[in-house]
């Protein structure tokens, strides 16, 4: 039995007024709200996932960032809901988005969408949703499922060669074509991404600003080592790197805001669910490197390393907050503007709650762990693992990594026990302090692990990532990258 209602249709006198703030031009009248209300006809509901790869919560400006780069983001958050404690599945796209179309945990690496376990977009289509992806990173193919439900889905090749690099034209038409239907639409962008190449017209030159402690990382690192590049020109390297990284965030903010317009110009925007989230962050030369990790990377670039390869980069390895604390800004009809949620919530729990808003009950939906974020259920502690180590985050703020046998063996990771209120970047390792929280915190991350999917063989995984070499090469994860041992463990 299929059952669709829209949950707050009775709200759609509450306008999302876009003549104030940053996305401009003229807003819905309340004489048209007026209208949609006294015709007895529930206006369409569209639902609007926008993920952007890499971005870090605490380089957009409305969570603090010392630059301006998001003010369309922003603007989105003064009429949202933002919370400041989103922790993504994993620091790598492929287990994140995995999680985030199908609201179940992974413990493992997984590349793929199982066939077993229905996708976000097949219940938004079950009941009666159009939809549509237009899906910018090679990893998330319909081969490995993530086209599933979709009546429409325009991957990275296909969206790159028709249109120029990052012309939103289709979507804009989508739109249009959609503007009195029920639509759940997923938008992908992977400009913050490595290499940080933004347009010629919003790059900057405004370098990122090095922390003390940054400082202190570097010239430790490069202290008795014969490396080339002297620590000032390296210092500058990072630095302008960080620029162009923040610069990718003020390009992909500019798209977010042509798609809102475009939503507003076709009368969508007033009833649409908006959403603005990550699948993962970035560690920005913040963290000195391991030697293992180093003594890989060296054999895979084939030359000396430099003091900027001392220190980590881009993501994938690791669970630190920088990589899996993400932004989530959730814009809807009858959620409160501007408001601000500090306790911890988990990734896995974004599908039902899209679900919810949307006033969607079809079958499916019952399967997945995640649950409704502005429900009743207290969300206790978040989950978070990539092939080295897995974590979990207190509800009261307490982190525990855990590192796996890999982890462990190959690349040195301890446990580590660290009290985020106090101690927000990281440094101060408690568990040998601290035993008893972290046998607590062990307890909570064995049964957040049991919860998810069965992981994939060895065997199963190794043919997946033998099919995608190509884009993992081309996004890193390959060559240096945090997939080379796969197969070996």
């Amino acid at each position: 039995m299929i059952k669709h209602s829209h949950g707050m249709a009775g709200l759609a006198a509450a306008v999302l007024t876009v003549s104030m703030g940053l996305l401009g031009g003229p807003g819905c009248s309340s004489e048209d709200s007026e209208a949609n209300s006294s015709s007895g006809r529930d206006a369409p509901l569209h639902v609007v996932l926008i993920v952007i790869d890499t971005l870090r919560a605490d380089h957009l400006s409305c969570y603090g960032y010392w630059r301006e780069t998001s003010p369309n983001i922003d603007g989105l958050a003064q009429r949202g809901v933002r919370f400041t404690r989103h922790i993504s599945q994993s620091s790598w796209t492929a287990p994140s988005m995995v999680t985030m179309m199908t609201g179940q945990r992974v413990s493992g690496p997984r590349l793929d969408i199982p066939e077993d376990r229905p996708a976000l977009a097949e219940l938004f289509k079950d009941a009666g949703f159009r939809t549509a992806a237009w899906v910018a990173n090679q990893l998330l193919t319909p081969t490995m499922g993530f086209a599933r439900g979709f009546d429409r889905y325009t991957g990275e090749q296909a969206w790159h060669s028709t249109n120029p690099p990052g012309s939103l034209d289709a979507i804009v038409e989508w739109f249009e074509e959609t503007r009195d239907q029920d639509t759940f639409t997923w938008v992908h962008f992977t400009d913050p991404h490595d290499p940080y190449v933004p347009p010629q017209d919003v790059r900057t030159g405004t370098p990122g600003r090095l922390s003390s402690e940054q400082e202190r990382i570097i010239a430790s690192a490069a202290e008795g080592r014969g490396l080339q590049g002297s620590v000032e020109s390296q210092t500058e390297y990072i630095a302008r790197e960080v620029g162009l990284y923040d610069d990718e965030i003020i390009a992909v903010d500019r798209k977010v805001r042509t798609l809102m317009l475009a939503l507003r110009d076709n009368g969508g925007l007033e009833n649409a669910i908006v959403v603005v989230t990550s699948d993962h962050g970035e560690t920005l030369w913040e963290r000195p490197e391991s030697d293992g990790r180093v003594a890989s990377q060296d054999k895979h670039r084939g030359g000396p390393a430099q003091i900027q390869h001392l220190l980590k980069q881009t993501h994938g390895d690791f669970v630190y907050q920088e990589l899996v604390n993400v932004p989530l800004i959730i814009m809807a009809p009858g959620l409160g503007r501007g408001e601000v949620v500090d306790t911890v919530a988990e990734a896995v729990h974004l599908p039902s709650t899209l679900l919810e808003l949307a006033g969607v009950e079809v079958e499916g939906v019952e399967t997945m762990v995640g649950v409704d974020l502005f429900g009743r259920e207290s969300i206790d502690g978040a989950y978070t693992m990539t092939k080295l180590g897995e974590a979990f985050i207190s509800r009261d703020g307490w982190k525990l990594i855990l590192p796996t046998d890999l982890g462990k063996g190959q690349f040195a990771q301890q446990l580590q026990l660290f009290d985020l209120n106090r101690d927000p970047g990281e440094l101060l390792n408690l568990a040998d302090e601290q035993p008893e929280k972290v046998e607590e915190l062990k307890q909570e991350l064995h049964e957040r692990r049991a919860t998810a999917m069965p992981t994939p063989s060895l065997e199963e995984q190794g043919r997946k990532i033998r099919e995608q070499t190509d884009a993992l090469k081309s996004l890193g994860y390959i060559g240096g990258g945090h997939l080379d041992e796969m197969d070996e463990h």
